[in-house]
């Protein structure tokens, strides 16, 4: 699952930087340094990464473990006692 988010979020960040390169070129042209538009990049990509973070599901609603079959065959599952 945190696999998952790590391939999409670096995933949006690439795009993002590929589509915005002509823009980063231009901060460069009128003065910005190396570091402001990396700086820049690592804001934007801990602010998407938050943002991912946040709305995916936890890892414990997503588990098999939160349902378990009841003893008839073909019964339907039934949500699991946490407490």
């Amino acid at each position: 699952m945190i696999l998952l988010e790590i391939i999409v979020v670096s995933g949006t960040l690439a795009r993002s930087v590929q589509q915005r390169r002509r823009e980063l070129a231009l901060l460069r042209a009128v003065g910005a340094t190396p570091r402001q538009v990396l700086r820049m990049i690592g804001g934007e990509a801990v602010l998407v990464g938050g943002i991912g973070l946040c709305s995916a599901p936890s890892p414990a609603s997503c588990s098999p473990c939160c349902c378990t079959p009841c003893s008839r065959p073909g019964a339907r599952f039934r949500p699991a006692s946490r407490w």
